[in-house]
């Protein structure tokens, strides 16, 4: 008797700890997701923005009100948090995936030409670019 009270605690433990391991990994792989959502649709505005995206405020502002936009058609773009700031919304997250495009040769700034999509962002964008386009009321 004692033996299978010990073995259905073990048994429940194990499908516990199965259960908290599975979970753990859907929400990583979720946030994954959206990371790779939130670069993808940041990559297509700095490239239908470019010119006019000449600093990182305008760019944070211009995120922030897209997916405002997008949550009041019930859509879902971009995932990122925003916080109030004096000159407008920031979100950390934003500006850590700007700079990881950055590092990763895809998007550019210059002073004088502002935020732009380089050549290996381009290539990016064209391989993606069935998703835009059965997508297209979205983008």
């Amino acid at each position: 008797m004692i033996f299978m009270v010990l073995w259905y605690i073990s048994l429940f433990v194990y499908i516990r700890l199965m259960i908290k391991i599975l979970f753990e990994e859907h929400v990583k792989n979720m946030l994954e997701r959206f990371g790779i959502v939130n670069k993808l649709l940041l990559l297509y505005l700095i490239n239908r923005g470019e010119g006019r995206l000449r600093e990182e405020t305008r760019l944070q502002k211009l995120v922030f009100l897209s997916e405002r936009h997008m949550l009041g058609k019930r859509m879902r773009g971009f995932t990122y948090v925003f916080i109030k700031l004096l000159y407008g919304p920031y979100s950390r997250e934003l500006a850590r995936d700007l700079e990881n495009l950055d590092t990763l040769n895809y998007v550019d700034y210059s002073p004088g030409r502002g935020y732009f999509v380089t050549l290996r962002g381009k290539k990016i964008l064209e391989k993606f670019s069935h998703v835009i386009l059965q997508n297209k009321n979205f983008f």
